[in-house]
């Protein structure tokens, strides 16, 4: 495989994580289809979401639907899980061309 294809399955991996975080957000603020999942439980499955590639989504998620995780450990660690997944990104890229 070619950086093209890999960086290819690495953005469309990305993108569908910070898809599903998204939407389990919008599903717990405006359904009633999560209501019965503990609010802990949640905060877990989105920081594990989070960590695989989906940070960018659950900032999105916490600024446009309102979610509010009241936790630490997401206001503590989405900015710098930002800036790794960005670096490797420039990483992955600047490795093309070099």
């Amino acid at each position: 495989m070619d950086i093209v294809n890999i960086i290819s399955i690495v953005v469309g991996v990305v993108l569908a994580l910070n898809i599903l975080t998204i939407s389990l957000m919008w599903l717990r603020f405006h359904t009633r289809i999560l209501d019965k999942v503990n609010e802990k439980t949640l905060n877990i499955i989105l920081f594990v979401l989070g960590m695989l590639g989906g940070f960018i989504g659950i900032f999105i998620g916490i600024e446009t639907v309102g979610y509010d995780t009241e936790n630490r450990l997401f206001g503590k660690w989405l900015k710098r899980v930002v800036v790794l997944e960005i670096a490797i990104a420039v990483c992955i890229i600047a490795s093309q061309y070099m």
